[in-house]
């Protein structure tokens, strides 16, 4: 086990190497849902979130679209408009 091994890093140094990754780790999560804004995915709905439907596409990306109908259990073609609140918004293409 790591936590049992001679010359263990400090934990200044963890700590400092744990931001970096977290950092980055977020840079490419908003690079990623960017590149997916204007592209047509299916998702499978499964909630409602305030006035939104919340659902997934096949490689688990989480989208919400904004309506008033009930979407649970349907899998619908959408378009990604943009990224909000750290959310990826898309529009219902039926």
């Amino acid at each position: 086990k790591a936590y049992d091994m001679k010359n263990q890093i400090d934990n200044e140094t963890k700590h400092k190497r744990s931001e970096i990754l977290i950092k980055l780790a977020e840079k490419n999560k908003k690079e990623f849902e960017e590149n997916l804004i204007g592209k047509e995915f299916d998702v499978l709905f499964e909630q409602k979130d305030g006035d939104f439907f919340e659902g997934h596409t096949k490689n688990y990306v989480k989208v919400y679209v904004e309506t008033n109908k009930d979407l649970s259990g349907k899998l619908i073609d959408v378009k990604i408009k943009e990224i909000k609140n750290n959310k990826v918004i898309g529009e219902l293409l039926i």
